[in-house]
C-alpha cells in the first residue's frame, strides 16, 4: 500500500515539475534562431548585422517617450504584430523590444509562427536599455 502511495506522489510531482519547467519558455521551431540578449549584447549584435529590421512592440504613448533609432513601432497591445508579420521581410533578422521584455517575447513567438527564422529579443526591454545608459531617440 505504501509503495502505491509513493508511486502516486512521485508521478504527481513529475507532472508538476514538467508543467512548471515548460512555463515561460518560448517554443523555437527547428532551424530558427531566437536569442534573448542583454542591452549591450543586443546593441553589439545590431552593429554586427548588416541588414536587419528593428521592431518596437510598445504602445504609441510609450514610443513617444523615446525609442531606439530606426525602430518601427508595431503595438503588441493593439494586435499589430500580425501586421508586422505581413509587412516585414521574413528573410532578414528581426531585433525586437518592448517596455520590459514580456510583449517582445510574445511578439517573437508570433513572428516565429509566421515563418521568421532569425529573431533577437532585448531582455528587460526599454527599461533595461535606459538603465544601461543607452541612447534613445525622441
Amino acid at each position: 500500500m505504501i509503495k502505491l502511495k509513493e508511486l502516486r506522489i512521485g508521478l504527481f510531482l513529475a507532472v508538476i515539475i514538467s508543467i512548471l519547467s515548460a512555463c515561460g519558455k518560448t517554443e523555437v521551431p527547428q532551424g530558427t534562431t531566437y536569442e534573448v540578449l542583454e542591452p549591450d549584447a543586443f546593441s553589439k549584435k545590431m552593429e554586427e548585422t548588416a541588414d536587419y529590421q528593428l521592431v518596437d512592440a510598445r504602445t504609441p504613448g510609450e514610443v513617444a517617450s523615446g525609442k531606439l533609432s530606426g525602430a518601427v513601432a508595431y503595438d503588441y497591445k493593439a494586435d499589430e504584430i500580425d501586421k508586422a508579420a505581413n509587412e516585414l521581410d521574413k528573410n532578414k533578422p528581426v531585433f525586437i523590444y518592448c517596455g520590459s521584455g514580456i510583449r517582445s517575447e510574445k511578439s517573437a513567438e508570433i513572428l516565429m509562427k509566421a515563418g521568421f527564422t532569425e529573431i533577437y529579443d532585448m531582455k528587460g526591454g526599454m527599461k533595461a536599455w535606459k538603465a544601461a545608459g543607452k541612447e534613445v531617440e525622441k
